[in-house]
């Protein structure tokens, strides 16, 4: 699944899964003032039996915002405006390098639905 636009975006693919946690590739590219940095790596997503229905509960409008913790200090935060825009925020790391990559993506209609669903796949 990618999501964003050329210049901004977040692409993850399950690879496997380590115990508990499903793995994945991630891609993902921030562009900002004169600046554009980039990440490619695998995270884990550290769920719990409760993640789906949050992710359900999120896309039928029960609840405005969800988060998924990933491996060395990551994370995918995704939260939903009044006018009914999704903001998909995530943070991206590597402890051996001691550096993250943070940027955001904003969906709106049906790209925000197609996210809920895909997402709920790569579990």
């Amino acid at each position: 699944m990618r999501i964003g636009s050329d210049d901004s975006f977040l692409s993850l693919e399950r690879v496997g899964q380590e115990g508990p946690a499903v793995v994945w590739r991630v891609a993902a590219a921030v562009t900002g003032l004169n600046c554009f940095a980039t990440f490619h790596g695998r995270a884990k997503v550290h769920t719990i039996e409760e993640t789906p229905e949050r992710i359900a509960n999120f896309k039928a409008n029960r609840v405005r915002r969800f988060e998924l913790m990933l491996s060395h200090g990551g994370w995918l935060r995704v939260k939903r405006d009044r006018r009914g825009r999704t903001l998909v925020r995530f943070r991206l790391g590597q402890f051996r390098a001691g550096a993250a990559l943070e940027g955001k993506v904003r969906l709106e209609g049906e790209s925000a639905t197609a996210f809920c669903r895909d997402l709920r796949g790569l579990l």
